[in-house]
């Protein structure tokens, strides 16, 4: 007895004989862009458990990485993973954080509340 095969279908993201270089068309819908970077803030507002206090922590739903909260958005038009803090802050303040990280004041890694955000200066360790 032999294994059937499965029915051959074609994937339209991956369609044969494409050309090289083929993407398919971006299905991103986009409500911010600042410096470079874009996102749709209706995917973070889905992840975030938001509260009507401003001193109250608002919890990450989304995912989590060791290094801190990560979120889908984009970069030159490309996919990049980056923390939603930093999304959160560009959109909040409106100010660009080239060279700058945002560190939170309550000590709680997966608060996103941008009451909570500081905006200090990247500093790059000296090798001795």
């Amino acid at each position: 007895m032999t294994a059937q095969r499965k029915p051959y279908t074609i994937n339209p993201l991956n369609p044969p004989g494409r050309p090289k270089g083929y993407s398919p068309p971006p299905n991103r819908k986009i409500t911010h862009e600042q410096d470079g970077w874009a996102w749709d803030s209706r995917k973070i507002d889905r992840k975030l458990k938001r509260t009507d206090n401003p001193d109250e922590c608002w919890a990450w739903l989304g995912s989590v990485s060791p290094g801190g909260n990560l979120m889908g958005a984009y970069k030159n038009n490309k996919p990049q993973m980056t923390q939603v803090n930093r999304l959160l802050a560009m959109q909040e303040f409106n100010c660009s954080l080239i060279g700058q990280q945002v560190r939170m004041t309550c000590g709680n890694h997966r608060c996103s509340n941008p009451h909570h955000f500081r905006i200090e200066p990247i500093v790059k360790a000296k090798n001795v």
